[in-house]
């Protein structure tokens, strides 16, 4: 089994974006080649500098024993501007966020000077590992085996349980091989033979030899078999707490070229909550797209890029309102914990503007149950076996409050400065979307006790709480369908 992923840092996760003084430094300090090398590798990597400033005179000490004037102080100004200028690769973090949050130790491995630490920090990389190796701190550097084998002793794991992922072919590669890890070469994007650090986030994580996605494969999307081009993590900030979110252009074997949205879930069931929530909006005439799940070693979400642009500001028109006001109603209907602008789109339409939303997981739970002592909590069945009133004396509280659904409204509406035609036409569209669900009532029914009792079952619900969807949330969910729309809009108000 794989127990912890070890990482290099630069070229792997983070990279110079002006390396100013490090390019072509020899030359500047009219010293060779090989004395530089000698330098770097005797000093430079493995002796610990209490600041910038002691690296830059150690190293005019050994190289330039008599600088010119202004040297110092103009290679101390172009180490500053290099380390501030250090970014890390897109979806580095995210990844590394998932694969401890899947319970893999992090590790870290970086032949480094002393300044070249700083950016570690101040990225935010530091929290996010269990143990690091610093060559300067350890007074050792890659290749030397002692340097793998210590940080496999911090990380409590052994070589054979580990994974090594860093751009050096010597040091990332073949050296921690020979001792027993197993190695990725790491590269800034997906290459022959080398994978950027968000496609780590994509390792089947049981042996760590496949990927869930690579460029080239194969996949079915709508039907059809298409060939995945090369995947993009979407920006950090679009990444969520929890999931991984790449796209990538797909094309069929009639060249047509599409854009899809991938998901890996931190829980791989939650792709069947997101899949069929898709098919209850529909079904009440809530805008959607096409999505689906790949097979595989675990299920994979994917959807078509969302129509519309992102909405970036709250509701302004009364058409907006009106829309605002169904998808508001939908989220009280099917305990979308998760409504917020930033999952809206925004659609350009006649006669009226239309809102798509993205991100499903989190809906169909509103009961948190105390599940101590219940042996399968995942199966439907063992659940209802215990009976309606036993789950019902076991609700420790519900998710759809009216607070939590003021609070989600007033992201999109606030009702204490909107115009009166804003919140009526708000009201407006709640009642046109839940009158629309009453009338559906026996057919969603129907899809949901289909969907509940058949396998893999929906589990809903976060980490303390998680569980399969069964009869007690069934007839939650159509006790508020059952609710005079009048009184549940007031009530959001």
């Amino acid at each position: 089994m794989l127990r912890a992923v070890v990482f290099d840092l630069y070229g792997t996760l983070i990279r110079l974006e002006d390396p100013r003084f490090t390019r072509g430094l020899p030359g500047r300090l009219g010293v060779g080649r090989r004395a530089w090398t000698e330098f770097v590798r005797r000093v430079g990597l493995v002796t610990p500098f209490a600041s910038r400033e002691a690296f830059v005179e150690r190293m005019l000490a050994e190289l330039v024993p008599q600088p010119p004037a202004g040297l110092r102080e103009d290679l101390l100004a172009e180490l500053d501007a290099e380390l501030d200028a250090v970014r890390p690769l897109p979806g580095a973090r995210p990844a590394l966020r998932f694969l401890k949050r899947r319970g893999l130790r992090l590790g870290l491995i970086s032949n480094l000077a002393s300044p070249y630490r700083e950016p570690f920090e101040q990225l935010g990389f530091g929290e996010l590992f269990d143990a690091v190796a610093f060559s300067c701190a350890e007074r050792r550097a890659k290749p030397d085996a002692g340097i793998y084998l210590e940080l496999c002793r911090r990380l409590a794991v052994a070589p054979e349980e580990a994974l090594m992922v860093g751009d050096s072919l010597a040091n990332d590669v073949i050296a921690p091989r020979r001792i027993g890890l197993r190695s990725l070469r790491a590269g800034e994007r997906w290459e022959e033979g080398k994978i950027p650090a968000a496609g780590v986030g994509w390792l089947e994580l049981t042996g760590g030899r496949e990927f869930l996605l690579e460029p080239g494969r194969e996949i079915s999307v709508a039907g059809e078999r298409v060939r995945l081009g090369t995947p993009e993590p979407v920006p950090d900030r679009d990444q969520g707490r929890y999931n991984l979110v790449l796209s990538a252009d797909v094309e069929s074997a009639g060249g047509r070229v599409q854009r899809v949205f991938f998901k890996r879930f931190l829980f791989p069931e939650s792709a069947h909550v997101e899949h069929f929530v898709h098919a209850l909006c529909t079904e009440v005439g809530v805008p959607t797209y096409p999505v689906g799940i790949l097979a595989g070693r675990e299920p994979i979400f994917w959807r078509f890029q969302a129509p519309g642009k992102k909405l970036e500001r709250p509701a302004a028109t009364p058409e907006l309102a009106f829309e605002i006001g169904r998808h508001c109603a939908a989220a009280f209907l099917f305990a979308n914990a998760d409504l917020r602008p930033r999952n809206a789109f925004l659609v350009a339409a006649q006669p009226r503007p239309r809102l798509v939303m993205v991100d499903h997981e989190h809906c169909l739970f509103n009961l948190a149950l105390d599940l101590t002592g219940i042996p399968d909590p995942l199966n439907p069945h063992a659940l209802d076996a215990l009976g309606r009133d036993a789950l019902r004396r076991r609700v420790v509280k519900q998710v759809l409050s009216p607070l939590a659904m003021r609070r989600a409204r007033r992201t999109f509406l606030d009702t204490r400065a909107a115009a009166p035609e804003l919140v009526a036409a708000f009201r407006r569209g709640w009642i046109e979307l839940h009158q629309r669900a009453r009338q559906r009532r026996a057919r969603l029914g129907e899809l949901l006790r289909e969907r509940i009792y058949t396998e893999p079952f929906l589990i809903i619900g976060t980490h303390a709480y998680r569980r399969a969807m069964a009869g007690i949330d069934l007839d939650d969910l159509l006790s508020r369908i059952d609710l005079d729309p009048v009184t549940a809009v007031e009530a959001c108000l």
